[in-house]
C-alpha cells in the first residue's frame, strides 16, 4: 500500500497550483528550519548526472522522484507583468497584468518615489500570478544599458543616457521588486548587453543575477580575457544567465570552456541541457563545475520558497487575481505616464487647450489609434488599454480622426484627407513617429529622421489649419524634425514614450 499512496501523493502534488517542490519525505533538503547552503547541498548529492543537467536551463526539468516539479525561470516585468517569455500565462482567471509606461518614459519623471510604487506594484502581480499558477518567481528585468545611440531599437527598454539616473532606478526598482520585511518576494535579473554595469559600484556584487547577453561587437572580436575579469573578480558569487544567439554562434569546445571559466550557471535556451552530459564524457568539464552552477541555482528557489511547500501559506500567499489591476494600481499607471511626458514646446496661451475654446478636435497619425505602440516591447497583455484617440473622446467636443498614413512607415500619405479635417478643427493634434514594425529588439532604426511621410503630412496640415496644432512625438529613441518651416504655426510639441494602459493628453 505504501507505494501505492506515495504514487498517488506526487500526482496530487504536481496537480497543485503554482507548481512548487511538494514537501513530502524524509528529504534535509525541504526541512525550512536549516540553512539555505545546507539544504542545497543535500539536494544535489541527491541528484544524478542527467538530472544535474537538466534543471541547468531556464526550463528547468525538475526532478519527479524528489517531488520537484518543472520551473520555468524565464519571465518578464520590464514595465509590468508580460507574457513575453514563457513563465507567464494569462486566462479568464487574470485576463492581464497592469502596463507601466515604458523604462525610458517613467525615468523621465526624475521621481524616485515613483520608480519605488512601480517596483512595489510590479512584484506585488507577479507574486500574485504565481500563487494563481500563472507566473514564476524569477524575472528578468531591468535593461541598464546606458542609451548611446538614438537609433538604437531596445532604447525604449533602459532609463536613458545618464548614468546615475539609470543607477538610482535600477537600485530602487531592485530594491522594491526583491525585499519585503520578512523574506525574498521575487528575484530579479538585471538585464545587460554591454558591460556598462560598473555604474553600480560594489552594489553589483550583491546582484543575484546577471543575464550578460549577446555583444555584436564580440561576436566579431571576442575579448574573452576582460570579460572573465569582470565575471570573475567583480561577480566572484553571482550567476549568469547566458544568452542563446552567443552560445549558438560559437563552437562546442568553446562554448562549454568560455561558460565554465566565466561562470554561466544558467542558459536561456536547450544548449547546455542537449550537449553538458557529452561534453563531461570528453573531459571538456567535470561534474563539480555542474554543482556550482546547480548550487547557485537551487540557492535562489531555496531563498524564494520554492522548497517550503505551498505558497498560499507563506509570506505573499494571500496575493492574486484580486490585487491585478486594481483602480488605484490603474490611477498610478496614469499618473506615471503624466509626469514622464516632456514638453518640448508650448507657445504662451497654447496649452491647456480649454472645451470653451474648442469645440472640435482632429485627430490626426497612425500612432493616435495603435495599441502596440501605446505599450511598447515586452509589455503587459491588455484587454482595455486607452487609446490615445479615446483620450480626446469625451463627448464635449467633435472628434474627427484621420490615420494620414497605413502605417508609420508609409510610401505615400493620405494628405488630402488629413488636411480637410486639420482646416476644419478648432485645434489638431499630430501623433507621429516610429512604433515597433522599425524599432525593437533585434531592430535599430536606420535613422533618425521621422519616417514615411510623416514630414510632409505635419508640413501640409500646420500650414493650412486655423487653430493651433500640437505634436506628439511617440518614440522609444531619438528623433529630428525640421522646424524651420512650420515653427510659427506649431507652438506645442511633446515627446511621449509607450505610455501604457493608461494615457491622457488632455
Amino acid at each position: 500500500m505504501a507505494p501505492q499512496h506515495a504514487t498517488h501523493s506526487v500526482l496530487l502534488c504536481f496537480r497543485i497550483t503554482p507548481a512548487y517542490a511538494c514537501a513530502s519525505g524524509n528529504y534535509t533538503f525541504y526541512y525550512t528550519s536549516l540553512d539555505v547552503k545546507t539544504r542545497v547541498d543535500d539536494l544535489i548529492k541527491k541528484l544524478s548526472l542527467q538530472e544535474k543537467i537538466g534543471n541547468l536551463v531556464d526550463g528547468a526539468a525538475g526532478v519527479s522522484r524528489l517531488r520537484i516539479p518543472i520551473y520555468e525561470w524565464w519571465s518578464e516585468i520590464l514595465h509590468g507583468v508580460s507574457n513575453t517569455g514563457p513563465g507567464v500565462h494569462f486566462t479568464s482567471l487574470v485576463p492581464g497584468a497592469t502596463s507601466f509606461p515604458q523604462v525610458i518614459l517613467t525615468a523621465a519623471s526624475f521621481n524616485q518615489s515613483l520608480f519605488e510604487i512601480n517596483g512595489k506594484v510590479v512584484s506585488t502581480e507577479a507574486r500574485a500570478m504565481y500563487n494563481v499558477g500563472l507566473g514564476g518567481l524569477t524575472n528578468w528585468s531591468p535593461n541598464v544599458n546606458i542609451f548611446r545611440d538614438p537609433k538604437w531599437g531596445r532604447s525604449q527598454e533602459t532609463p536613458g543616457e545618464d548614468p546615475t539616473l539609470t543607477s538610482i532606478m535600477l537600485e530602487v526598482y531592485g530594491k522594491e521588486m526583491t525585499v519585503i520585511k520578512t523574506g525574498l518576494r521575487l528575484l530579479l535579473a538585471a538585464d545587460t548587453i554591454q558591460p556598462m554595469i560598473w555604474i553600480i559600484g560594489k552594489e553589483i556584487k550583491d546582484t543575484p543575477s546577471i543575464p550578460w547577453l549577446h555583444n555584436k561587437i564580440w561576436t566579431m572580436h571576442f575579448n574573452l580575457h576582460s570579460r572573465a575579469v569582470f565575471l570573475m573578480e567583480i561577480l566572484p558569487v553571482s550567476w549568469i544567465i547566458n544568452d542563446p544567439k552567443l552560445v549558438t554562434a560559437l563552437s562546442f569546445l568553446f562554448c562549454f570552456k568560455l561558460n565554465c571559466f566565466c561562470r554561466v550557471d544558467l542558459h536561456c535556451g536547450t544548449f547546455l541541457a542537449e550537449n553538458t552530459e557529452s561534453a563531461v564524457n570528453k573531459g571538456v568539464v567535470i561534474e563539480s563545475v555542474i554543482d556550482r552552477a546547480l548550487t547557485n541555482n537551487l540557492a535562489a528557489l531555496m531563498r524564494l520558497g520554492f522548497f517550503d511547500g505551498d505558497p498560499k501559506k507563506q509570506l505573499c500567499g494571500n496575493l492574486g487575481p484580486k490585487d491585478m489591476c486594481t483602480l488605484e494600481i490603474q490611477k498610478l499607471a496614469r499618473e506615471a505616464a503624466r509626469q514622464g511626458i516632456v514638453l518640448l514646446k508650448n507657445t504662451a496661451g497654447s496649452l491647456l487647450l480649454y472645451p470653451v475654446d474648442i469645440k472640435s478636435l482632429a485627430v490626426i497619425g497612425s500612432n493616435a489609434n495603435a495599441i502596440h505602440t501605446l505599450l511598447g516591447n515586452y509589455e503587459a497583455e491588455q484587454s482595455n488599454a486607452c487609446l490615445v484617440l479615446n483620450c480626446f473622446i469625451d463627448g464635449s467636443k467633435l472628434v474627427l480622426f484621420q490615420a494620414g498614413c497605413s502605417n508609420v512607415s508609409c510610401a505615400t500619405a493620405q494628405v488630402d484627407e488629413a488636411k480637410k479635417i486639420g482646416a476644419a478643427a478648432d485645434a489638431v493634434v499630430l501623433v507621429m513617429d516610429s512604433d515597433l514594425s522599425i524599432e525593437a529588439e533585434s531592430l535599430d532604426r536606420v535613422d533618425i529622421t521621422l519616417p514615411g511621410q510623416q514630414s510632409l503630412l505635419i508640413s501640409e496640415v500646420v500650414n493650412i489649419s486655423k487653430g493651433p496644432v500640437i505634436l506628439v512625438i511617440m518614440s522609444g529613441g531619438g528623433w529630428k524634425y525640421n522646424l524651420q518651416n512650420t515653427a510659427p504655426k506649431l507652438p506645442a510639441f511633446s515627446g511621449l514614450v509607450s505610455p501604457g494602459k493608461r494615457v491622457e493628453l488632455q
